[in-house]
């Protein structure tokens, strides 16, 4: 079978792409450091490594496809049903080259773009849906990086799973969300809703400049998470 790869071209543009054989037994679960304290702990998210991506030919009588995208505030990455990653990269780059291969992975997105409303929090929009993971580029004002991934969703319409740190997926209640993170900090509270950073990637600064993953949540369950994000941002 094919291993689907991103063209050299493409990876030139992204500042990370992995493809690297994790092994058999399942797809990997980004793992937090430790258990909730008043200072956020860095969560251990899978970070994609810097090895150079080439075409390779495995087997030539079937594709391998996408069984799993793990959204963390690090990285995106794509697995197969057997923990090989397919895809990963960092939020930098342009943002062109890492939807080409999302797309040969994922399927065709729907695009849309909007224009700013002169808010001062948001600015000319291109977004790819992917039902469940949404690209946008830019992101919103407090997205760290040149565009940010928006899910909403256990899964794609196709059916691939889509987690983050824990094992944790759209629909998790608040409880286990917090047993499975361990970092998690409550940045805004407004019944029904509340709205908790996690995987915090330098919990050793101010918390004003904390950056990680923002999650919503409706009435106690888990309905979307984005980043990357500096978690008290204005906007």
């Amino acid at each position: 079978m094919r291993i689907l790869r991103p063209a050299a071209s493409a990876v030139a543009a992204l500042a990370l792409l992995a493809l690297t054989a994790c092994g058999a037994g399942g797809l990997p679960t980004p793992q937090p450091s430790g258990p909730s304290t008043v200072a956020p702990s860095p969560a251990d998210p899978a970070t994609p490594s810097a090895t150079p991506t080439q075409q390779q030919d495995v087997d030539d009588e079937a594709d391998i496809r996408a069984a799993g995208v793990v959204v963390t505030s690090e990285s995106v990455a794509v697995y197969a049903a057997d923990g090989l990653q397919l895809f990963g990269t960092l939020y930098a780059g342009e943002v062109e080259p890492m939807i080409e291969v999302l797309t040969e992975l994922l399927g065709d997105p729907v695009i849309t773009t909007t224009e700013a409303e002169g808010t001062g929090c948001d600015a000319d929009q291109t977004m790819y849906d992917y039902s469940g993971l949404l690209v946008r580029s830019p992101g919103f004002i407090g997205t760290v990086g040149p565009w940010e991934i928006v899910v909403t969703a256990a899964a794609t319409s196709s059916g691939v799973p889509i987690s983050t740190v824990g094992g944790q997926q759209v629909g998790a209640s608040r409880a286990a969300f917090e047993a499975a993170v361990g970092d998690e900090v409550l940045v805004g509270d407004y019944p029904p809703s509340a709205w908790l950073g996690f995987d915090i990637l330098n919990p050793e600064v101010s918390e004003f400049d904390w950056v990680g993953t923002l999650a919503r949540f409706d009435s106690g369950t888990l309905v979307s998470f984005n980043t990357p994000y500096l978690l008290y941002a204005d906007c």
